[in-house]
């Protein structure tokens, strides 16, 4: 568990470093020199899998679906197809230690299957073209001083992932993570929720034993009480090979004001494969799924885990 003062210290430097990105963009001097430690960590940053994995479970096997046009349906199922995905991240070096904002911008289409009515024979496919966009930060390390700057600097910790549509009427709140053999984990915010393999001074990577439960509680915050989609996929590795997936189930709903806090519950099974991977939590609004003349809108978090090799 982070120490107190660990918290402190992190918050100020990533405040501080998220300052300097913003004053990097002074009109006097635009075009900012290349840094090859930078350079190095972009790198570094680009290839580790540990950050890929959320792209692997976010995509959804499409194979064979073809386009068809409806209106006003009964869900069956929903899928995303990644079309295109633009990388960027953005690095500043403070001494021996350095944040990275990594933004990953999706261009997707949803399609969902569909039916007119519960006495329809055939179903219906229905796309929806959309932008998403979702953010996580890195930190990064110094661990030698030779003349490769890739050899130089090492990624020792990982945020949660965050992001989705520009709106959305439905945003996650919180998510409560509970299996055997781990204190629970509580997030309430991915971006401030810094992970690691064997850093002490970071909350540790979940790593649950094969063939184990992993129960996930999503509150979500609305304007409506109607029921959201909200698909769970996990278990892909880096060539989104053994990939799971499965529908959050509504447990209940609760009237907060003007608005209503939604309570879905899913469970995880690790099945029987070791090693790394991301569990991604998407909302989907009820009108994203049922009617074609509304625009996507997602909400997303997604965490980094591990299986046991036992």
């Amino acid at each position: 568990m982070f120490k107190s003062i660990t918290k402190t210290v992190l918050f100020l430097f990533t405040l501080a470093l998220i300052a300097g990105f913003n004053g990097c963009k002074s009109s006097d001097n635009p075009v900012q020199p290349t840094d090859v430690n930078v350079e190095a960590m972009q790198s570094i940053a680009a290839e580790d899998s540990t950050v890929l994995n959320f792209e692997a479970n976010w995509q959804d096997d499409v194979s064979g679906e073809v386009a068809k046009i409806a209106s006003g349906w009964i869900t069956l199922d929903v899928k995303r197809k990644i079309n295109s995905v633009t990388r960027s991240f953005q690095i500043r070096v403070v001494g021996d230690s350095a944040l990275g904002i990594a933004t990953f911008t999706f261009n997707n289409t949803l399609i969902i299957r569909a039916k007119k009515d519960s006495n329809s024979i055939s179903d219906t496919l229905l796309r929806k073209n959309y932008t998403a966009v979702v953010k996580r930060n890195l930190v990064f390390e110094k661990v030698n001083s030779s003349s490769n700057p890739r050899n130089n600097w090492k990624l020792i910790a990982w945020s949660a992932v965050q992001g989705g549509t520009a709106a959305s009427i439905s945003k996650i709140q919180s998510l409560q993570i509970t299996a055997p053999g781990i204190v629970p984990i509580d997030v309430t915010s991915p971006n401030g929720l810094y992970l690691a393999r064997g850093i002490a001074r970071f909350k540790q990577l979940p790593v649950f034993d094969k063939n184990s439960e992993v129960t996930l509680t999503l509150k979500v915050l609305s304007t409506t009480d109607d029921p959201d989609y909200v698909i769970l996929n996990y278990g892909a590795d880096n060539r989104g090979i053994n990939k799971n997936k499965q529908v959050f189930e509504l447990v209940s709903t609760v009237s907060s004001g003007t608005s209503f806090i939604k309570t879905y519950r899913a469970v995880l099974n690790t099945t029987n494969y070791a090693g790394y991977f991301h569990m991604v939590m998407d909302v989907l609004t009820k009108r994203t799924v049922q009617d074609d003349s509304t625009p996507v809108e997602s909400d997303v978090w997604s965490l980094p885990y591990g299986v046991k090799n036992l």
